[in-house]
């Protein structure tokens, strides 16, 4: 969604400042939540980096995304954020673990991604960019919920 597009590139897809209007949805979400709140700033290492993930059955395809996402800080604060405000959220806990150094084993992750997604389960090699995309929808697909 959105917020991946942001991370990613820095703007939104449709120009810098866009905003997708609010919904009916996201209107009754405010009333149960409450106005959105910044969570307190993550405190990073210097050195917050994956390096060197076991390949678990030919998972290279996941372990180099896994590399690239923790290099970018705006993701690590993304998933603070958002397991600030949904702790439960098994995916992108399982994913600041990995992306902050916290294990060098993406196991769980690949897990929770081939649940969601046939074609990941097994040991077959996938197209890293089209992980990518799954990866980024399942987390933006828990952030909505």
């Amino acid at each position: 969604g959105y917020i991946a597009w942001e991370l990613m590139f820095g703007e939104s897809p449709e120009g810098p400042g866009f905003r997708p209007p609010k919904s009916e949805a996201d209107d009754e979400d405010d009333k149960y939540l409450g106005e959105p709140q910044r969570p307190t700033p993550l405190e990073l290492p210097e050195n917050a980096s994956v390096v060197g993930l076991q390949n678990n059955g030919n998972t290279c395809f996941l372990n180099s995304i896994l590399q690239a996402l923790s290099s970018l800080r705006a993701f690590h604060e993304y998933l603070h954020d958002l397991l600030t405000l949904a702790p439960n959220l098994e995916l992108a806990r399982e994913l600041l673990i990995v992306v902050q150094g916290g294990t060098s084993d993406a196991i769980k992750v690949h897990r929770i991604i081939a649940s969601r997604e046939r074609m990941y389960s097994g040991t077959d090699q996938q197209d890293a960019h089209e992980l990518l995309t799954s990866l980024l929808s399942a987390i933006d697909a828990d952030a909505r919920r």
